[in-house]
């Protein structure tokens, strides 16, 4: 690798040599740099990358993950990978080297994302929380299956000197109720969320139940209705043979011998009822 500066635009320029995967020698150049120190820290991380050193970044290492990983990945899901690295890990983790990231900085990352909301304004759900954390647990599983990381460092250090008991006590415990708690956080959500669900369902039912009664009571009506225009249909077409005024006094007729009927039974009834006394 060199740095050289371009008098024409007063800016910095890197020209990189490397070995492929096929063995094959290769030659790059990036241009652009306002500094020489940015153009030597471009280098530094590229050179990181090649030799598969874990001092890089946490962004350079998203970049080899992400030549690894895109080509076998679905483009659906790679973009929302994508996505959710670039707007919810990177921010936090890009600056800061790998090797150097312990288990209470993806605490303090985890509660950053409990304190998320939504475009709605509403927390994150459990499931998109379990997402995030998946996604970067995909990039620390890939750094310690291919590249090297020790699964341990995410924990911190001991001191010299330290004894099993005092690292247990002073600090894989409080790392370990942490994650607990946070792990407790999202089982409360999951259950809030699972109770909203059931009494959404319920909901659901009572109004799917109420829309099919009210489909059978427009039927019953639908029915009565063409039942009546049979009727009324018919009443027309003697008023037609007969005559109205005729068809009318008739009916006239029918109903008051009805109505005496019904009279004379309901003084039946009461003579009944008085002679049983």
């Amino acid at each position: 690798m060199a740095v050289y500066k371009e008098e024409k635009t007063n800016t910095w320029k890197v020209y990189y040599r490397y070995t492929d995967w096929k063995g094959e020698r290769k030659q790059t150049t990036k241009r652009g740099f306002a500094t020489k120190r940015e153009a030597l820290a471009w280098e530094r991380e590229q050179l990181n990358k090649t030799q598969a050193d874990l001092d890089m970044t946490f962004a350079s290492f998203v970049e080899t993950y992400t030549a690894d990983m895109k080509s076998r990945i679905k483009e659906n899901t790679w973009h929302t990978k994508d996505h959710i690295l670039r707007t919810k890990i990177l921010p936090y983790f890009g600056k800061r080297k790998i090797c150097e990231i312990q288990a209470k900085d993806i605490i303090a990352w985890q509660n950053e994302m409990l304190k998320g909301k939504d475009k709605n304004g509403k927390p994150y759900s459990p499931v998109y929380l379990k997402t995030l954390h998946n996604q970067l647990s995909a990039v620390f599983n890939h750094a310690v299956k291919y590249y090297g990381l020790h699964a341990d460092q995410v924990l911190p250090p001991p001191d010299v000197l330290e004894s099993a008991k005092s690292y247990r006590e002073k600090k894989a415990m409080p790392l370990y109720r942490k994650i607990i708690g946070v792990l407790r956080n999202l089982f409360d959500k999951y259950l809030t969320l699972k109770h909203d669900y059931e009494d959404l369902q319920r909901k659901y039912e009572r109004e799917l139940d109420s829309g099919n009664q009210m489909k059978k009571t427009i039927k019953r009506l639908n029915e009565e209705k063409d039942s009546q225009s049979g009727i009324v249909a018919k009443f027309y077409a003697l008023c037609r043979g007969f005559g109205e005024e005729y068809i009318e006094s008739q009916a006239m007729g029918i109903l008051e011998r009805e109505a005496m009927e019904r009279q004379q039974k309901k003084l039946a009834r009461k003579r009944h009822d008085r002679d049983a006394r």
